[in-house]
């Protein structure tokens, strides 16, 4: 199992982070397994849910569930269960599920980037003040209406 935030490996995750939990599937039997059902849970609630369409003798299948961390503890379990409904004949059925368990910090509102500390109703008022000012400028020293010269016929 991978746990990533923004496709980075990470071991500490935030409250109200947005994960990817990669899970890898190796066939170890003798035969192909088909319609290998994955299904993810954190903290005992069902995430996400992913078909593997087969998966060769000795090789290597992969499922991505996605999830938001929201946690009242210091840490969250993640539990990968491959071939939960028993659909599969195998000789041990033990090695079907891991567990992983990640420290969630707290959010650190002080560490705000610049975005976050702009006011953004009057600097929306300005940017929309200008774009109008430049509009006007470009309509005012643009060229001037095409006048077709007015011959008359005799």
């Amino acid at each position: 199992i991978d746990v990533r935030r923004d496709g980075v490996s990470v071991t500490e995750v935030s409250d109200g982070d947005v994960i990817e939990i990669h899970a890898y599937i190796r066939n170890e039997g003798r035969g192909g397994a088909d319609a290998v059902d994955i299904k993810c849970r954190v903290e005992g609630v069902l995430v996400g849910a992913v078909m593997i369409e087969h998966i060769e003798s000795g090789g290597l299948g992969s499922a991505v569930c996605d999830a938001q961390v929201s946690s009242g503890g210091s840490t969250i379990e993640i539990l990968v269960i491959a071939d939960g409904t028993g659909s599969i004949a195998e000789t041990s059925e033990s090695n079907n599920d891991r567990v992983v368990v990640l420290e969630v910090s707290d959010i650190d509102d002080d560490e705000g980037g610049i975005a976050d500390s702009i006011d953004r109703g009057p600097a929306l008022l300005m940017i929309s003040v200008g774009l109008v000012l430049i509009s006007l400028t470009a309509l005012y020293f643009g060229p001037s209406r095409v006048s077709k010269p007015f011959d008359r016929k005799k």
